[in-house]
């Protein structure tokens, strides 16, 4: 799967990851996309966030939808998407935050 180097520019929001903690995401360093099991057995696609040793810290809340702002950024997008099938299935109950 390709790790992609974490660069939020434009700001993260903790509240659209289940990563709650400051910290945590201030060691983001890397993010990917994953394959993500509902506890309805549907999947999806969720972005997912990696430490330094490409530990997974946490993922999207919601799911992750292709998107460009060229054809070429599209079909890139729909690619790095595509990684994500060869990897391990991820439980959404496993990273849910449950308030």
């Amino acid at each position: 799967m390709s790790r992609l180097t974490f660069d939020p520019s434009c700001g993260l929001d903790i509240t659209t990851t289940t990563i709650r903690e400051l910290e945590d995401i201030a060691t983001i360093n890397y993010w990917g996309y994953r394959v993500v099991k509902y506890t309805n057995g549907s999947l999806f696609i969720h972005e997912a966030y990696y430490d330094h040793r490409e530990g997974l810290l946490g993922i999207a809340n919601d799911p992750a939808a292709a998107c460009g702002d060229t054809r070429e950024e599209l079909e890139e997008n729909i690619e790095l998407i595509t990684q994500a099938l060869n990897e391990p299935v991820l439980n959404y109950q496993d990273y849910a935050i449950v308030d």
